[in-house]
């Protein structure tokens, strides 16, 4: 008895390590493996290469595709491949005769009757629904060798990828910034309207009749800001003179140069200023005034108005026409009403600014952006980092002082667009699609919204007009249509 359990150990010992040793592996190769992402599924393909295998005549190998999750917690089991030697072939081949398709779990892809020394191939391919989990898993290639009444010899596992699906490219883009070319001299204004009344027929300024105090002040304000600022210097006082239309025109012109006069000869001896500064013109009737004055006054025939001043001349009776309307009620209306307002002078008072320093810039901006040049501007943008509120704030500044220059705007829309608010930034962009640096931002708010066929032509254009950042983008672009 204790011989034979002695022969039993024996055996079991030897069978152990000929299962120990039993392995294929090296001798089967995977080539040309693909994992990819088709919609909502995962495909798998490869090419299973036998022609090295020397397959024992009695072994059926069972290669098994298998998806684990990074943590090892979640699989997905493909369809594997069953390879037969010539012995297990023969069973397999006689248990289809007599039961049908032999049991698997799963069903196989394919089955194979090995012959050594061919030439043998497998092009393997399997699809299944794509999980989140899979995407940072790995694929592996399980071998379980089956002997002789179906008897295990041994199992193993051959990682092919990991992780199974790389990360998407995340491209990074790059916006264009407008260096504003600096102003050799900031030259600024300020733009008044200044109605004043006048005695009937008169071209006298009365500084203390009806409202003129008020209205003179409006200049005398701007004046003694230029005179008690040093960085700035007073260069020009332009007066244009107007009239309203009631009475005889070529009074009316008169009457237009005198005011402006007038009112220069004023400034010029209260304010103590050189008559060189001034700059006069006159311009009559203020018939566009009355055009303008029109759209928010109410007026029954307000559009047969509007008509007469488009269709008749000044000299062929304009006024006598709208004299006409219900019987000079409109006129009398427009008269009391608007007239008043069209007996003004237009003052632009023209100064220019120091040069400033960035730090006196960063003060300035928060007190009176208007003194500042574009550039200047920039500077202090570019003064603090990437990202941070203060930069931001500089450049959107900028954009509202200077609301129709080009460089102000494609500035304020890179901001937006690294803020990702894209929508904001393509309504700014749209005045401006005639620049190339519009062209390569236009095509980073494209991209990020998903457009890039449009994209793809916005950076094309900007590279072709010489624009490094548009090349990188439409690299970083293509990078990731690759990976889509």
């Amino acid at each position: 008895m204790k011989a034979l359990t002695y022969i039993c150990i024996a055996s079991l010992l030897l069978s152990v390590s000929v299962v120990a040793q039993e392995s294929y592996s090296s001798q089967i190769s995977v080539e040309q493996q693909s994992i990819v992402k088709n919609g909502q599924n995962l495909d798998v393909s490869m090419i299973l290469n036998f022609s090295n295998l020397e397959l024992n005549s009695q072994h059926m190998i069972t290669l098994t595709p298998v998806l684990i999750s990074a943590d090892n917690t979640q699989s997905s089991t493909l369809p594997p491949i069953v390879v037969n030697g010539n012995r297990r072939n023969k069973i397999v081949e006689r248990t289809l005769k007599l039961e049908g398709t032999p049991k698997f779990d799963p069903q196989p892809f394919a089955m194979l009757h090995r012959k050594n020394n061919e030439i043998q191939k497998i092009e393997y391919k399997a699809s299944v629904p794509l999980v989140q989990w899979m995407k940072k898993g790995r694929l592996v290639l399980t071998q379980e060798i089956t002997g002789c009444a179906l008897c295990g010899l041994g199992k193993e596992e051959r990682l092919l990828v990991s992780p199974i699906l790389k990360e998407q490219f995340k491209p990074s883009y790059k916006v264009n910034y407008i260096i504003p070319e600096a102003e050799a001299i900031k030259r600024r204004d300020e733009v008044l309207e200044i109605y004043l009344k006048y005695k009937v027929g008169s071209a006298i300024v009365l500084p203390t009749f009806d409202n003129n105090e008020s209205e003179l002040n409006k200049i005398a304000s701007t004046l003694k800001n230029i005179k008690e600022n040093s960085d700035l210097s007073l260069t020009n006082i332009y007066i244009t003179g107007f009239a309203s239309p009631e009475g005889i025109y070529l009074t009316n012109m008169t009457l237009s140069e005198n005011r402006a006069k007038s009112l220069a000869a004023y400034l010029q001896k209260v304010h103590n200023l050189e008559k060189g500064l001034f700059i006069l013109d006159w311009k009559g009737e203020d018939w566009a005034g009355l055009e303008k004055a029109l759209a928010n006054y109410e007026i029954e025939e307000k559009d047969k108005v509007l008509e007469i001043i488009k269709d008749t001349e000044i000299l062929d009776g304009r006024e006598r026409k709208i004299m006409e309307l219900q019987s000079g009620k409109v006129y009398q209306a427009l008269l009391h009403d608007l007239f008043p307002t069209l007996r003004r002078n237009t003052c632009i008072v023209n100064f220019t600014v120091k040069q400033f320093t960035i730090e006196k810039a960063k003060e300035q901006i928060k007190t009176n952006p208007k003194l500042l040049s574009l550039n200047e501007m920039y500077q202090v943008a570019s003064s603090y980092e990437n990202g941070t509120s203060a930069r931001n704030e500089t450049f959107a500044i900028a954009a509202q002082t200077f609301p129709d220059n080009p460089v102000a705007i494609t500035n304020a829309a890179a901001i937006l667009i690294e803020k990702n608010q894209i929508d904001e930034a393509v309504i700014k962009m749209e005045k401006m699609k005639n620049q190339p640096e519009v062209w390569n931002n236009l095509g980073i708010a494209l991209a990020q919204s998903g457009k890039y066929d449009e994209a793809k032509e916005y950076f094309t254009k900007a590279a072709e007009k010489g624009l490094s950042e548009a090349r990188d983008n439409l690299d970083q672009l293509n990078k990731l249509l690759e990976d889509l």
